[in-house]
């Protein structure tokens, strides 16, 4: 059964914003020639705006924006790609009415000047040129004026009254043509619960009496109910160009010293194996600043007397290296000091050491007060030492619910750099991506995309620091950098096989998540709460993410492979390509516990003996592990070693008093390399003598002359001896 077409418009609105649609009245019956007889009557109101864009300065427009109206691009309306406008050398066209014998109402294009070229209005293939003359504040839209009348157009006639029946014209492109549609109209009310009623339209369009005459322009997606679609456009509050010029001024003078440059001071990473520094600059890279380097330039929001909030989502393995803050306020240069990571915004705060000269005001009023209003942007770039700032009008039309039931923003292009304030130059909203609780993913606590978050919310933040901060992403100490929380077990991933044979292919996905239990350290916290071996580990819970994380284990196959039998056919060119072939202590399990705290609690869920069972956990630190190691480097040698620790004891099945450090690094073509040594063998004794750590080796290697190196690889040893340098 074939739908009325106004019932199928609305059902169509309603499915594109995700809202239900109220069936309108049944207007009085209108045949196909009094629709034509309108249409007559209006067509020449009907006209087309041409934006003729531009790159500048390299860039471009950038907005992506739903070919038949904005609102598509929340439900995967067909978008237009102003950017590829330009390199197809067309211009963007919207379609609009002749409200006046000169002036145009239309949807608000939202585009800076920069990037306008010109402006165009088109009648048939007569075109004039126009520019903005009114700003309309309460809905989404713009008026133009003409530089001078158009031939073959004629502005629509508004009526002070009129009565019912309605109809709505739409003039837009539809399958590569232009082309008006008529059809009865009758107002569908929507109703937020915190908000008036407003009247749901469907597409912009002309509101008119059965004989043509205009009773009022609907924008779309909401207009103000009754006396919104019944006003003409010349009666809407709007701003002047002149004023919005001033309101545009006013914002510079707030935003400019208030948003400012940062940079971050970073420690280097501790010296680490290879493998180990390429898992490290992956992570740096996936924390979103995309500079992995010791000195990162971030964008910061002076806000109070003396905070600063740094717009920089850090995992915890880069804040931890962070020392040193430099707020760059107009002429001034402040240092600042780390004061919390907000927990669910990639930001953190810092405390200046002096008072800023300059701060915004966060407005506290709820986002979707702002909808469709008119408020001023900001955008604002800095790169290195470079800043560049441009100022111009946005409105918020696309919402959504997030994290924990609070309502965010998303603008039709990219959210980077880009704040909102209202017209009192309030801080209404700046860009941030959303942080999720801890996650078996490297980068820490995982990422959603950037939106535009409530300033309402980052007061929230502000105003309760304690409840708002992420205990587990802070500086750290040199020698606190590379603490890892633990469990202390060695585990195996499941497979398909290995989950049906253990009954748990119903707890697993069929073996696509948990590990089976391989090793318990002695005196481990597994150890003490009665883990074993054979035991299948599913899930962790923990107090601030209420969905379970399944264990998954790190893929673990270059380490299962080491070459050791192959290892003398490995040239020194190529040991930095040796993967370490004990399990890392960073792994998965390991990493996602750190990012809970340490002290934090936690449930573990595994299966022992067929049966599902829970203990609870605090999270703690481990013993020195590989990477901890404490370390020497003989620059005589060319040659590092490191301590024996837990993992490495255990991988080499070496005991607690038995002597030995572990090659850890050698230089190509040094003394070292040259006498046949490799990397990740035991150096167990020196001239006879034991070494049971790396300040032994450095005291007998200082003492001069030949060196007779016990040397342990595995089950097998030799002797090696490397002779004083001429």
């Amino acid at each position: 059964m074939k739908l009325p077409s106004s019932i199928a418009s609305c059902l169509a609105a309603a499915a594109l914003l995700s809202v239900p649609c109220a069936a309108p009245a049944a207007p009085a019956a209108a045949d196909s020639s009094a629709q034509r007889t309108i249409l007559k009557a209006v067509t020449p109101a009907l006209v087309r705006v041409e934006f003729h864009l531009q790159f500048d300065k390299g860039e471009g427009p950038q907005r992506r924006l739903p070919g038949q109206g904005r609102r598509g691009a929340a439900a995967g309306g067909e978008l237009t790609d102003l950017d590829q406008l330009i390199e197809d050398e067309r211009p963007w066209e919207v379609g609009a009415f002749l409200i006046a014998p000169r002036r145009v109402v239309l949807t608000d294009p939202m585009i800076h000047p920069r990037f306008v070229q010109k402006i165009l209005v088109r009648s048939g293939d007569k075109t004039v040129a126009a520019k903005p003359v009114a700003y309309v504040t309460d809905r989404d839209a713009l008026i133009l004026e003409l530089e001078g009348d158009l031939p073959g157009a004629e502005p629509v006639k508004f009526k002070g009254s009129a009565k019912g029946p309605f109809f709505g014209v739409t003039y837009s492109q539809y399958t590569g043509e232009w082309g008006a549609g008529v059809a009865p109209f009758s107002e569908t009310v929507w109703r937020w619960d915190a908000h008036p009623p407003v009247s749901m339209i469907q597409a912009d369009m002309l509101i008119v009496d059965s004989k043509g005459d205009g009773v009022g322009v609907g924008i779309k997606p909401f207009t103000p109910i009754g006396e919104g679609w019944k006003t003409a456009p010349d009666k809407w509050p709007s701003l002047s160009p002149a004023e919005m010029a001033s309101k545009v001024k006013q914002l510079q003078a707030v935003a400019d010293p208030a948003i400012v440059r940062v940079t971050l001071g970073l420690r280097s990473p501790k010296a680490s194996t290879p493998a180990v520094m390429r898992r490290q600059m992956q992570m740096e890279d996936e924390d979103g600043s995309g500079d992995s380097g010791t000195e990162r330039t971030v964008s910061g929001l002076l806000v109070g007397k003396d905070r600063v909030v740094v717009l920089a989502a850090l995992s915890p393995k880069i804040t931890a290296r962070l020392e040193r803050i430099r707020v760059y306020a107009g002429k001034e240069v402040i240092d600042a000091k780390f004061t919390a990571s907000l927990k669910d915004y990639g930001a953190f705060v810092a405390t200046l050491s002096k008072p800023a000269p300059s701060s915004v005001t966060l407005s506290t009023a709820p986002l979707t007060d702002n909808r469709m209003t008119l408020l001023l942007r900001a955008d604002v770039t800095i790169r290195g030492e470079q800043r560049s700032s441009y100022f111009d009008h946005e409105r918020l039309l696309w919402f959504e619910t997030g994290p924990k039931r609070r309502t965010y923003a998303r603008l039709y292009s990219s959210q980077e750099g880009i704040f909102l304030f209202d017209l009192k130059n309030h801080l209404v909203t700046l860009p941030m991506s959303l942080r999720e609780g801890p996650t078996l993913e490297r980068g820490g606590r995982s990422l959603r995309s950037e939106v535009m978050v409530p300033s309402a919310y980052l007061a929230e933040a502000l105003a309760d620091l304690g409840s708002s901060a992420d205990l587990a992403n802070v500086p750290l100490s040199e020698a606190e950098e590379t603490r890892v929380g633990w469990l202390g077990v060695e585990l195996q991933p499941l497979d398909k096989d290995l989950a049906r044979a253990n009954n748990v292919a119903d707890q697993t996905q069929d073996g696509q998540s948990g590990a089976l239990v391989t090793y318990v350290y002695p005196g481990s916290p597994a150890a003490k709460a009665g883990v074993e071996g054979g035991m299948i580990l599913l899930r962790i819970k923990t107090p601030s993410k209420p969905a379970p994380i399944d264990v998954r284990v790190d893929d673990d196959r270059n380490r299962q492979s080491f070459p050791w039998e192959q290892l003398d056919q490995v040239t020194d060119r190529f040991f930095d390509r040796v993967p370490v072939p004990w399990p890392a202590v960073d792994n998965s399990i390991n990493r996602l516990i750190t990012d809970l705290g340490f002290g934090t609690k936690f449930t573990l869920e595994y299966v022992a003996n067929g049966q599902l069972k829970s203990t609870s956990f605090s999270v703690e630190g481990s013993p020195k592990h590989y990477e901890s190691a404490d370390r020497y480097k003989s620059e005589t040698l060319g040659l590092t070693v490191r301590d024996l620790t837990y993992e490495v004891r255990h991988y080499i099945q070496r005991k607690d008093d038995e002597p030995g450090v572990v090659i850890a690094k050698l230089e190509p073509g040094s003394r070292a390399s040259i006498s046949g040594l490799k990397p990740y063998e035991l150096i167990t004794h020196i001239n006879d003598q034991p070494v049971a750590t790396v300040k032994d080796f450095e005291k007998l290697t200082q003492a001069g002359g030949e060196l007779r190196l016990s040397i342990k690889r595995m089950s097998k040893g030799r002797i090696v001896t490397i002779r004083p340098a001429n």
